[in-house]
């Protein structure tokens, strides 16, 4: 099924918060569509010995969930296949490394997908700088399509409410009451909170507050913010700088990382063996005198 799929849909869901959500991270994921090299957007494998990164995004567009565009879903992420932990990479570019917060700038994406721009002045990379991906939980495989020749899709014959209450819709329906009821108590919690603790300042994003990681002011006590740089699902990477990407450590390259994985396991195939045929060994002359000592004995007998 894995290899027979036409194409996978993910959808991401992530609140606004701190993010330049029309102007920015748009123009990022209208930039996504076509066949290009992410190999710079995705957690490399080495035992899969992968060569070939490129891949094709058919669609790829940010549109709010709800009227008040407080959430956001990154909808219409459709490929054919995609690379092990591509869409959370690719997420951690658009809203945490740090297109969404101001940090980078939108030519960025070019950068790291070694696409050529007329208004880029960002050189090309080819090894991956060291950067955290997004959190799993804004993550949703939403949908697989097949060839009608491949798959056989079956449905419950019986139209019927199921009297037990376990069919799907109400168990939807539970579950997102029940969230409601979080979400509601969360927030009371949060106001509550906020009597006594203020809230810390909000740099991001800069484009909106009007600063640069330049220009961010100090302290009462002349100490640089720690800034919580947004991982989604509210999670956030705390850290006192912000490090633009392109300076950040690079990791190795493709190739040199496959041979290093492939003479690792050389490595540990002949230990493996060694011990074998040296325990083998062992076992051969334990038995030898085994039988050496108990030999005369049966001989008498």
């Amino acid at each position: 099924a894995c290899f027979n799929c036409k194409h996978r849909h993910y959808k991401c869901f992530f609140t606004s918060h701190g993010l330049d959500i029309l102007s920015l991270m748009q123009s990022v994921a209208n930039c996504l569509v076509g066949e290009y090299d992410f190999r710079n957007l995705c957690k490399l494998d080495p035992g899969k010995q992968i060569a070939n990164f490129h891949r094709c995004v058919v669609r790829s567009q940010i549109i709010p969930v709800s009227q008040d565009k407080q959430a956001y879903v990154f909808n219409d992420l459709v490929g054919s296949t995609f690379l092990y932990h591509q869409v959370r990479h690719i997420m951690a570019v658009l809203f945490r490394v740090l297109v969404g917060t101001g940090v980078e700038q939108p030519s960025i994406i070019s950068a790291l997908m070694n696409r050529s721009s007329p208004e880029s002045q960002l050189s090309l990379v080819d090894r991956k700088h060291e950067y955290q991906m997004a959190d799993a939980l804004l993550l949703m495989l939403w949908d697989c399509a097949y060839a009608d020749s491949d798959v056989t899709w079956q449905t419950d014959d019986d139209g019927a409410e199921s009297s037990t209450g376990s069919d799907l819709y109400h168990q939807l329906h539970s579950i997102h009451q029940r969230s409601l009821i979080h979400t509601t108590l969360d927030e009371h919690f949060l106001l509550a909170a906020t009597q006594y603790h203020a809230p810390p300042p909000q740099y991001f994003p800069f484009s909106q507050i009007g600063v640069t990681r330049h220009t961010l002011p100090r302290s009462n006590l002349g100490r640089e913010w720690v800034l919580g740089v947004p991982l989604g699902a509210g999670t956030y990477k705390r850290s006192a700088k912000c490090t633009p990407l392109l300076d950040r450590k690079r990791l190795d390259r493709v190739d040199v990382a496959n041979e290093r994985w492939c003479i690792d396991r050389r490595t540990h195939a002949d230990i493996y063996h060694r011990r074998r045929r040296r325990r083998g060994a062992v076992e051969f002359k334990v038995i030898c005198n085994l039988v050496s000592t108990n030999l005369p004995s049966l001989c008498s007998s």
